[in-house]
């Protein structure tokens, strides 16, 4: 493949979907007219499409930009890859529009810039935010998404890094015997069954709910910060 006119330098925490969007705008073309074929959850597959990219755009990339890598330890949002679906977070929209790779990943509540609660969907016409409305600041009802209001996190109840990284859980067993993406599962996990299992909230939840909820996501995003601080703290006395 030659390389496009336009190549626009990718962000270090841009996701490559999002950045497949800002070539092809820098370029006028749609996404479809880069003829990049999108990986299955197969290696060769997602090797030949990051060489083609780079090919196209001249930029080096890495794993840690490519949402495949996430979806296959099934760690991004619910129908992110079909429909596109997102959260976001104003503060930085109004800084630089360009999607972040880690508002598409369920335990990624807040911006860890900000510390600020993630928003997924417009407040004017409450449609579910998408990739590509990241990358052009509006959504489709023409609401500049930088101007959607945004709520503090309480600083204490923040459980990743300034980079984004997950916190281990300080527990010697669980930091001995799991990986982060382990501990992370092992959250989510445990999350399900609190809400779905025992009477610890009673949530009326919907078969889809309850279906979406085995990925780690709930649609409130308070709710499942809280949650999500709550189960870590029961595995701080996870006995060792």
């Amino acid at each position: 493949m030659k390389p496009l006119l336009n190549r626009p330098q990718i962000y270090t925490d841009e996701s490559v979907e999002g950045y497949m969007y800002r070539l092809a705008q820098a370029n006028h073309r749609e996404v479809s007219e880069l003829e990049l074929k999108y990986p299955t959850l197969n290696s060769e597959e997602r090797d030949q499409f990051l060489v083609n990219l780079i090919n196209l755009s001249r930029q080096n990339f890495s794993d840690a930009n490519l949402l495949y890598n996430y979806r296959i330890n099934r760690l991004t949002l619910p129908q992110w890859k079909e429909n596109l679906y997102t959260r976001f977070c104003p503060k930085c929209l109004d800084k630089s529009a360009y999607h972040r790779i880690m508002w598409c990943l369920t335990h990624h509540t807040y911006c860890v810039t900000h510390l600020v609660y993630l928003v997924d969907c417009c407040p004017r016409c409450d449609t579910k935010t998408t990739i590509i409305d990241t990358v052009k600041g509006v959504c489709r009802c023409e609401y500049r998404l930088s101007l959607s209001n945004t709520e503090s996190i309480d600083i204490e109840s923040g459980f990743l890094t300034n980079e984004g990284e997950f916190k281990l859980v300080q527990s010697p067993f669980l930091m001995l015997k799991l990986t982060p993406t382990e501990q992370i599962k092992a959250i989510q996990r445990l999350l399900y069954c609190l809400l779905t299992k025992t009477s610890l909230e009673k949530l009326e939840l919907s078969r889809k709910e309850i279906d979406l909820l085995a990925y780690g996501y709930y649609s409130d995003i308070k709710m499942l910060h809280f949650y999500l601080n709550f189960v870590r703290d029961l595995l701080k006395d996870w006995p060792s």
